[in-house]
Parts: C-alpha cells; structure tokens; sequence
C-alpha cells in the first residue's frame, strides 16, 4: 500500500483527534445529568439566535436546500427536541429499587464519531452535538468532501458556545485532512466507542469494514402507496409538500408513488393541482443528461436544487407553482436512473391493478438495492394497512401522513431524530430512529433479596466422637490421680 501525503496526515489527524476526545471526555463523564442537561439547553438557546444567519451562509456555499424550509424544519425540530428529551435521565442513577438502592446506571460510551452529508448539515450537525452532550460522550465529526470547510467552521462556532457556557474543550472536533486511510485509521481506533453514518456514502466501505460498531442513518428512498379508499386530497397534499420539502432532501420523504389502476386519474390531477409536473418521455431524457452527465454518476450541481431550476436547466418549461417533477415508469428496471436514490423533488409514479400488487411492487422497490427504510401508505382500510405493517422490511410506516416529517418524529409518535437507523438497507446495526439512548449502555446493579441459603454452621464429624471421649476421660484420670 502506497502512502501520500495526505494520508499520512489524516492518519495522523485522526490519531490526534482521538487523544483530545479522550481527555475532553474523561471530565465531561464525571458530570452529572443536571450539568450535562444545562450545557444542552444553553446551547440550544444560544445557537438559535445565531442559526438562521448560519443556515442562510451554509446553504449559499453548498447550494443544497432551500434556507426557507431548513429555518423551518429546525424551529420545529428543536422544539420537539426540547419537549421530548429535556427532563430525560440517561447518566447516573437511573432507577432505584423500594430500599433506595441503585439497580440502574445508564454510562456514555466514549468517542463517538459521525460522518455528516453535506445536505441539511445544520440541524444534522447541532443534533449530533447535542445527542452527545447530553449522554456525557465526546464527538468526532469526519465531514464530508463536499464541504469540509463549512462543518469544519460550524463545528469550531459550536465548541467555543460550549466553552463559553463553562463546558470542556474538545467536545466536539472536525477532522481537516479528509482521506480513505485516514478514516479507516479512526474506524480501527480502540478507543473509538461508536460511529454514525447519517446518510453519507462516501466511507460507507471502509467504517463497514472497521472495527467499531456503526449505525447508518439513511435518507432512504421510500415508497408510498395510494389505496383506493385513501383520502386522495390529503395523500396528495402530503406527498407533493413531503418530496418538494427543502428540494428533496428530506430522510424518509417520497420517492414512488404506487397508485391502484382505479383511482390513478383522480391521483394524477390532484398531484398536478398541488404542484407535480409529470414529464413527457422527451423531457424526461433531457432531465436525465442533466443529472447524470458523465456514465452514470450523479451531479452534485443537481443535489438540492428545485424542481423549477432543474426543468430550466434541463432545457424545458414548468408553470411557476412546480414543487415536482415526475416520471411515469412501467416497471422497475434496473437500467432506469429514476430507480436510485435521488435527493431532489423528483417523484416515480407506477401503477397497480389492486393493493394486492401494489403491495408486491413496494417489497420490489424496497428491496432494490436495498435504499428505502420507510414506507408511507395511505388507506382506510385497516386490512390493507395492517398487511402493509407486517409484510414490508422497513424500519418505520408512516400511515397517512408526511413520509419526511413524520419520520423524524414531527407530529408522529415516532422518537424525534434527524438520525433514521437504516438496518433494512443492509447497512449499520439499528433500524431504530436514533436518540440520545443508543448513546449509553446501562449497568445493572444486583442487590441480594434473601438471607443466603449457605450456612456456615460447622458440621459435627462422626469420625471424631470418640477421640474426644478419650480425651475427656483423660484429663479425668489425670485429675483423680493428682
């Protein structure tokens, strides 16, 4: 294996790295919740009154999303955020038993690194941190290519409000030189405690390969199924806002639609009213040079942008109000780039005979590749729905609502996370949305209930009666002799 050097410094970096977490988090375990629980909420009230200003300054320089619906989406997630996780206990003593003894300690793991995408970096960046902060763990944030400087940047503004609000240092650092090796070096550190992927591939290959437990946390591509006797408005309504939410770039939002033969025409003029553009086949190739110019590979030009850029861009023109743009497909084709994963308001639209074969066709689009963690139907129905819930290999369904929003736990009853556990797409070791729990580990404590069964009482030996007899009649003889 051949070095350069830029290896030999992100190896060097990341070794680095981890002895300043380590330090950092030799003090930050000794706090208690209530410390911890202050430094979380002093850091969520300073950032906000810097977070739209940073949100406007990092989507300009990445050009993903929209600053309009992130400033949204993160006044609504901090507030679910803090009304769900604020008074919850997850180091110390959590549970004691009618005697006041300890029977439950919830303990930090450690060093927890994250991998974070370049989209929705801001909220994904201050959720890790905070995640971390309130279980007593250090973070490690390996960014990716696409913008480094930016989370490098973000993740110095956030540990010095940490050190100001009388934190420790080094809670939370970014890795600079960015490599293979490099990551693979941090992946293979013993004192690494867990990794998060959320929803960046980019080292997906070598944290699979490390040596440390990794959660990803997908974006998925999911799949979401219109049953004869759904309310269509309302399924229409949630599908176009979901996929068109921050251009796309929602975890769990939309990607197919799979629609029964005999309500498809109402379904179509509807998505059109909410804001869906359906493409002409001519069109559809235009949009397909633009998205994947060189031989298949993705344009990261094309990530995050609207529905109406990318028309503009590909050469055609949509009414003002697009919010979506999609594409009728036949059948699930390998070879059809509309198949991957696309983070950008674009929707596949397919059509079934029944429930019964649109049930089939979401397994099949699940299943390929293995990309989607969600699933959305809507139905009243409830035979339909529970088969739904029971047959698909999916870590969460949302039931008519907001594939995107739901799914982070925004007005569902599902945990507030930006962190979707992607176990059904073949990755990481947890389908669970990711919360402050995954974090800790808890230590049980036994206390003895009864009196031991196990007397110490000596046992007199048969074997001996006689001899102390005769030492008995003895001391007698010597006795009446004298």
């Amino acid at each position: 294996m051949s070095f350069e050097d830029k290896d030999l410094q992100s190896i060097q970096e990341a070794r680095i790295l981890v002895e300043r977490a380590k330090v950092a988090q030799e003090t930050l375990k000794e706090y208690e919740q209530s410390y911890l629980d202050k430094l979380v909420s002093d850091l969520i009230a300073s950032f906000s009154n810097v977070s739209s200003q940073v949100i406007e300054s990092v989507v300009a320089s990445t050009g993903y999303g929209n600053p309009k619906d992130e400033k949204e989406l993160y006044g609504l997630f901090m507030e679910n955020f803090e009304k769900e996780y604020s008074h919850k206990k997850y180091v110390g003593v959590l549970e004691r038993d009618e005697h006041h003894h300890p029977v439950q300690v919830g303990i930090p793991l450690g060093i927890i690194g994250a991998q974070l995408p370049a989209t929705n970096l801001v909220l994904n960046m201050i959720v890790t941190t905070l995640i971390c902060l309130k279980t007593g763990n250090t973070l490690i944030i390996i960014p990716d290519k696409r913008a480094v400087a930016e989370t490098r940047q973000l993740a110095q503004q956030i540990n010095e409000l940490i050190i100001k609000d009388q934190g420790p240092t080094d809670i939370i650092s970014c890795m600079k030189n960015v490599s293979s090796l490099g990551v693979e070096e941090l992946c293979d550190h013993q004192s690494l405690a867990l990794l998060l992927d959320i929803g960046s591939t980019e080292f997906i290959d070598n944290i699979a390969k490390g040596k440390t437990p990794y959660i990803f946390g997908g974006v998925g591509s999911s799949p979401v199924f219109i049953e004869r006797t759904a309310r269509i408005k309302q399924a229409c309504q949630a599908i176009v806002y979901s996929r068109g939410f921050n251009n796309g770039l929602l975890p769990g939002a939309e990607q197919y639609v799979v629609v029964e033969n005999s309500i498809s025409d109402e379904v179509k003029q509807t998505l059109i009213v909410e804001g869906a553009y359906f493409m002409t086949a001519q069109e559809e190739r235009m949009l397909l040079n633009l998205i994947y110019p060189f031989s298949g590979e993705l344009s990261t030009t094309c990530i995050g942008k609207s529905a109406c850029y990318l028309a503009a861009k590909a050469g055609f023109q949509v009414p003002e109000s697009t919010r979506i743009l999609v594409s009728e497909q036949p059948y699930i084709n390998e070879e059809n780039p509309y198949a991957e994963d696309l983070p950008m308001p674009i929707l596949t639209y397919y059509l079934e005979p029944d429930w019964v074969r649109g049930c089939e066709k979401c397994i099949a689009l699940l299943e390929y590749k293995k990309n989607g963690h969600t699933l959305v139907i809507h139905s009243e129905n409830d035979e339909v729905i529970t088969e739904f819930i029971l047959k698909k290999p999916v870590g969460r369904v949302i039931v008519n609502g907001y594939g995107g929003l739901n799914s982070l736990g925004i007005d569902s009853n599902l945990p507030t996370s930006m962190i979707l556990g992607g176990l059904t797409t073949a990755k990481g070791f947890s389908a669970e949305n990711i919360t402050p729990k995954q974090l800790t580990y808890v230590r049980h404590v036994a206390h003895q209930k009864h009196q031991s069964l196990v007397t110490t009482e000596k046992k007199s030996d048969p074997s001996l009666d006689g001899l102390e007899a005769l030492n008995v009649f003895a001391d007698l003889l010597k006795e009446i002799t004298n």
